[in-house]
């Protein structure tokens, strides 16, 4: 049974406290909206990071998006699952199979320019593209694609530090 809105916001600091033991940085995404604005730029998003001090103001430059209905195609993720200095995995599944997945991403929101081929694993779900020659302590925007078309919102993650260790999400998609 889904949790209501209320009480998922009233746990959030507690879920953020265990998760600050394993990430040290984490940001909880609350949608505003699934629509874009009337000049055509995606929505804002409400987001709080908590920190080693707790939670901070909420954060402008943290966003998530719905662009289109075909982001029903996706039913788990994409979430950056290892982030290191100079490259991340990007993983997703699918509800039906899917080929010629990938990802566009780069450093401006606006103008995703880079891509990557995604790996489709052997059911055709799971989904996974390897994100390289990144630059370290920098913010990433990213956003899937199929048969070269965006699908559903654009994603965000900064690389760690030169020389700092990949930090591991929780959140996997397996690779079958």
């Amino acid at each position: 049974m889904p949790v209501p809105v209320s009480q998922r916001r009233s746990m959030e600091p507690r879920q953020a406290a265990v998760l600050r033991k394993i990430v040290p940085r984490l940001t909880v995404l609350r949608p505003t909206s699934a629509a874009t604005t009337q000049s055509g730029q995606p929505s804002q998003t409400a987001a709080t990071t908590y920190g080693s001090a707790g939670a901070s103001a909420q954060s402008p430059d943290v966003q998530m998006s719905s662009q289109s209905s075909s982001s029903d195609s996706i039913s788990n993720g994409p979430v950056a699952e290892t982030v290191s200095d100079s490259s991340a995995l990007i993983g997703w599944a699918t509800r039906n199979a899917a080929t010629n997945t990938g990802v566009k991403y780069g450093t401006n929101r606006p103008n995703l320019s880079q891509t990557a081929q995604g790996t489709d694993g052997s059911d055709g779900k799971n989904h996974h593209a390897k994100l390289e020659g990144l630059s370290p302590n920098t913010r990433y925007y990213f956003q899937i694609t199929e048969n070269g078309q965006p699908v559903g919102g654009v994603g965000t993650f900064r690389t760690t530090a030169a020389g700092e260790q990949p930090v591991q999400s929780k959140a996997i998609i397996p690779q079958k």
